[in-house]
């Protein structure tokens, strides 16, 4: 079943309504995977099974570890998104006129991507085993190449 839908994504991401969501269906696969290999299957299983319960901190850890997914998720689409070929995509809007837009360069989608990144992880934190830490802060990088 998964822990995030392409709904959740467009709507946290403000991507709009004509967002395909076979667009985003790969990109929330990666960000389900890594999030399987950080949090480990059986704590990931255990957060997935709070998804419909009435227990009000279960269901905190639940959303908490939604919205961690939903911004990883963004994370890996950033760079696909910024592509002429799939349509409107992430783009910078200039002015009031939202017919006036543009793609990010490569240097912009890089620090979206990486703010969608260290956001997810601010989210994930406390539900991360020891073992994942590098002292006091998550380092993204580490949780990266760790996770992988």
């Amino acid at each position: 079943m998964g822990i995030i839908s392409s709904e959740e994504v467009i709507n946290e991401a403000n991507l709009g309504k004509e967002t395909d969501p076979l667009i985003l269906a790969p990109h929330i696969e990666a960000a389900e995977i890594e999030l399987r290999k950080i949090l480990g299957s059986e704590k990931y299983s255990q957060i997935e099974s709070y998804q419909s319960t009435l227990n009000e901190t279960e269901r905190r850890t639940f959303n908490e570890v939604r919205k961690g997914a939903v911004y990883l998720a963004m994370a890996y689409a950033v760079h696909p998104l910024n592509i002429n070929t799939q349509g409107g995509g992430i783009v910078k809007v200039k002015g009031w006129d939202k017919s006036k837009s543009e793609l990010l360069n490569s240097s912009e989608a890089d620090e979206m991507s990486r703010y969608f990144r260290e956001t997810a992880m601010l989210f994930l934190k406390p539900y991360v085993p020891p073992s994942f830490e590098t002292g006091d802060d998550i380092d993204t990088d580490d949780f990266f190449m760790g996770a992988l």
